[in-house]
């Protein structure tokens, strides 16, 4: 299956995989959608799928007024309200300072999850729900239907998730375990100092920004360091950032 990474906030060796069953393989036959190894640290910067710093009206503050007056008489738009684009980055860093804050008092552990074609498991589940029936214990569908959720027709998703922890596996599966550990609060300062990093080549750029009409070369410093503040915290796939980096 194809195989992606998203690498963490930069870094080489810390990444997320995702492999993704295509859909007239073997693997897709056999019931695997894809399957999916992250750390839970991207649940502090990730809300309803939505990354930090995402915001597309963010990059509005790099441009000068002159700019921004052409784009909007052409596109027959208002000019942007700066101080409404500057939002989105006021609270993208609030955001930030949250989920740092909360990473720094948790275990993030890795998070492994299998996604597979709901009728693949079509008679498994009917077995599953005649024996909770037999138990005593109520269920929502009568003991001889299917659930709707697991039409064959209409192929729905089950999601199979667990947590990869020393302490919940056997012997046999540590050997899948990461190679190393890094205590919570230590890798949460260096992600304070990896935005910090950026936000403040991003505001010294700003700083520059002083007439209607802005220069190419500082545009395009901001945009740069833009981007490696939305690369400073979460996963994402460097080859879409060739900015950035070499030899991806």
């Amino acid at each position: 299956m194809p195989l992606v990474l998203h690498h963490h906030s930069g870094l080489r060796d810390i990444y997320s995989a995702t492999l993704t069953a295509k859909t007239p393989s073997i693997h897709w036959r056999s019931g695997a959608v894809h399957s999916m190894f992250y750390s839970k640290t991207k649940i502090s910067f990730v809300t309803l799928a939505i990354k930090i710093f995402s915001h597309p009206s963010i990059q509005n503050l790099v441009y000068g007024d002159a700019h921004q007056s052409v784009v909007a008489r052409a596109s027959s738009t208002r000019n942007p309200v700066l101080e409404n684009d500057a939002i989105p980055l006021i609270h993208g860093i609030a955001r930030a300072d949250d989920g740092i804050k909360d990473l720094a008092q948790k275990s993030n552990y890795t998070r492994e999850e299998h996604r597979l074609r709901g009728d693949v498991f079509h008679e498994v589940i009917q077995r599953l729900v005649r024996k909770e029936a037999r138990n005593g214990t109520p269920a929502s569908v009568n003991q001889d239907t299917t659930p709707d959720i697991v039409s064959p027709t209409q192929r729905h998703i089950i999601n199979v998730t667990r947590l990869v922890t020393s302490n919940c596996l056997p012997n046999t599966f540590t050997r899948h375990l990461p190679f190393y550990k890094i205590k919570s609060d230590l890798f949460a300062s260096f992600l304070r100092g990896n935005l910090n990093k950026a936000l403040i080549g991003f505001f010294v750029i700003l700083r520059r920004i002083t007439t209607p009409i802005v220069k190419q070369p500082v545009t395009a410093t901001a945009l740069v360091f833009l981007q490696l503040i939305r690369h400073s915290v979460t996963s994402k796939e460097i080859r879409l950032a060739p900015e950035l980096y070499r030899d991806k």
